[in-house]
């Protein structure tokens, strides 16, 4: 080993254990704690103590056996808190290497809560060792860390404490998408109340964990976080807005996170339907239909539509109009999207309803069917038509018999008139008014054949 140390190589694992083994036998031969306590501290050969040379082998059994050599509490926690030349203590180390069992001995030999937070706050490069246990997205140590712990506040300070991006350790754990941490750093927070400060505490961007959650594709911290809240407080957060005036459904919806959505939902699918109307209001839950509809986003929109209770809140979202008041209709035939427009349209259960929504018009004076044709989408097209074609046949079924046209009445192509008037209106005009020249047109008619006016002898005019 002598020749290692003068070559500057790398102490390996065995030189290690040796220089343990032989520091278990010393304390041996010790009769005072204050005796152990200064040959366990004291700096060896590689530069580090007896104990952080224990922690490096990685074997839990050694070190316990080491630490429990000494009685006195106190000179146990100096022992704990004394640092290497990289400003770590033992438990920074352990946490480091990912030794879950040392980490469980060292909490285990603290007793008192007073001692623990001394151990458990000390901050090692701005972080605690909570704080990197979850920086290593290892849940094993983080529940090592949480589990000897008595004390319910010092846990909730733990999970609270905060990093120099002003996130808490659960923040942390969500922007991680680590689902399991998420779990058990909320499990360790006993009462409602804990629970709710830490979940609606911000982080510098003003968001807190919830809205945290959503922003990422993490539908599994979303049930985690909402499942460990009080129902009134989930609707809170769910309607909460941040400075651009969004929530996190809002959020969900416009990055497209299907589940994330699902899981937001939740709640409100559970309400009644009275205040659910109250609550949707109050979450613009509007607005998210036409972002998904812009994007074309049909399983969102379905989520969006049965979540809702009654069929004329369902009725009155799916022909709200936003921007240029454009309903999510029009949003989806301006994409071409038929998925979508089929998705709107089957969740209005009657004739008139469907009717409604397609015949509302935009700033443009125009309906969804015309905004397909606008953009050519002639699958759209076909799609709409057929469909308004249908109520309108079955409303004149209703009214009236059929009678045959008259001589000025015309019969539409099916697609192209609309077309027509998308992309000319002046060429529109024309067509209507075009006749075959082998028959007179009506003007011609009266023309040749002309009708006495009042007082004028027909006969006369022959």
């Amino acid at each position: 080993m002598e020749a290692r140390r003068q070559s500057n190589e790398v102490p390996s694992h065995e030189d290690k254990i040796q220089i343990t083994n032989a520091l278990l036998a010393k304390l041996k031969a010790l009769d005072t704690d204050q005796q152990r306590y200064d040959l366990l501290s004291e700096i060896n050969e590689l530069g580090l103590t007896g104990l952080q040379t224990a922690v490096d082998t990685g074997e839990a059994d050694r070190v316990a056996d080491l630490l429990g050599s000494i009685e006195n509490p106190e000179l146990l926690l100096q022992l704990l808190l004394q640092k290497d030349q990289y400003h770590r203590n033992v438990l920074h180390r352990a946490v480091m290497k990912k030794y879950t069992g040392i980490i469980t001995v060292f909490l285990n030999a603290i007793k008192g809560s007073n001692s623990q937070r001394q151990l458990l706050m000390t901050k090692e490069m701005n972080y605690t060792p909570l704080q990197l246990a979850i920086r290593n997205k290892h849940p094993e140590d983080v529940a090592a860390l949480l589990d000897p712990i008595e004390d319910p506040k010092l846990k909730c300070d733990l999970v609270m404490e905060k990093d120099l991006l002003g996130r808490t350790t659960l923040h942390c754990a969500v922007a991680n998408k680590d689902t399991r941490i998420t779990i058990i750093l909320l499990s360790h927070l006993e009462s409602p109340e804990y629970k709710r400060e830490a979940i609606v505490e911000r982080d510098r961007i003003g968001q807190n964990t919830l809205r945290t959650a959503a922003d990422e594709d993490n539908a599994a911290a979303l049930d985690a976080i909402l499942n460990a809240l009080e129902k009134t407080v989930q609707l809170e957060l769910l309607a909460e807005k941040d400075k651009w005036g969004e929530n996190a459904l809002h959020t969900a919806v416009k990055n497209g996170f299907t589940d994330n959505v699902s899981a937001l939902l939740q709640p409100i699918s559970k309400m009644r339907a009275e205040k659910q109307k109250h609550q949707l209001k109050k979450m613009r839950y509007e607005e998210t239909l036409l972002i998904a509809a812009e994007n074309g986003f049909t399983k969102i929109i379905l989520l969006l539509l049965n979540a809702i209770k009654t069929l004329e809140m369902k009725h009155k979202l799916i022909i709200k109009s936003g921007k240029d008041y454009n309903s999510a209709l029009h949003l989806a035939a301006a994409r071409g999207d038929i998925q979508t427009v089929l998705a709107l349209l089957d969740n209005l259960e009657t004739p008139e309803l469907k009717q409604q929504a397609m015949k509302l018009k935009n700033e443009n004076n125009r309906t969804c069917l015309q905004v397909a044709a606008l953009h050519e989408h002639t699958e759209t097209v076909r799609v709409l038509e057929e469909a308004l074609t249908k109520i309108e046949f079955n409303d004149a079924q209703v009214e009236a018999p059929q009678t045959a046209p008259g001589p000025q009445q015309a019969f539409p192509m099916p697609g192209k008139g609309v077309m027509g008037q998308a992309k000319a209106s002046q060429f529109q005009l024309a067509q209507q008014t075009k006749v075959p020249e082998s028959a007179p047109t009506p003007a011609v008619a009266e023309i040749e054949n002309p009708t006495p006016a009042d007082g004028i002898d027909a006969q006369a005019l022959q």
